[in-house]
């Protein structure tokens, strides 16, 4: 299988579409965005779908690639730092997107909102992920 960069391309513009919402939810003022109930909701979904689309990515970019065969989601962001399509110190920073994706779809009654907005603090890596992933696969 061969990567087919719509398909890096098509989530690339769905994790591009949730950062930015999340800014939006970050700079909406207040100290404390997340304590409205509805907003908290949108984030954990705008979080959910920007992770997946990211370990979604990594997990074509594996099998096109024909990469080791990933253990977990963790594992997925371990292997594109090993191959050298995100920097490792890049890898081991956002590992933990994949631990806040269980946390929200598996334990999605007690996510703990302090957890979220850490996580809004470092939306940029969302970011930083894509550009890493455009120019690995020379996309831009």
């Amino acid at each position: 299988m061969a990567v087919d960069p719509h398909i890096v391309k098509v989530r690339i513009a769905k994790i591009e579409e949730s950062v930015g919402r999340l800014r939006e939810i970050a700079s909406a003022g207040g100290r404390n965005p997340l304590s409205d109930r509805r907003v908290l909701t949108e984030s954990e979904r705008l979080f959910h779908v920007a992770i997946q689309a990211v370990l979604d990515i990594g997990s074509h970019l594996i099998a096109g690639l024909g990469f080791r065969e990933p253990e977990g989601y963790a594992e997925i962001i371990d292997i594109l730092g090993e191959e050298g399509v995100i920097p490792r110190r890049f890898a081991a920073s956002i590992r933990k997107m994949a631990g806040l994706r269980n946390i929200l779809v598996h334990d999605y009654i007690d996510v703990d909102p302090g957890k979220l907005r850490g996580a809004l603090r470092r939306v940029g890596d969302f970011e930083t992920f894509c550009r890493y992933i455009v120019k690995y696969l020379k996309l831009g």
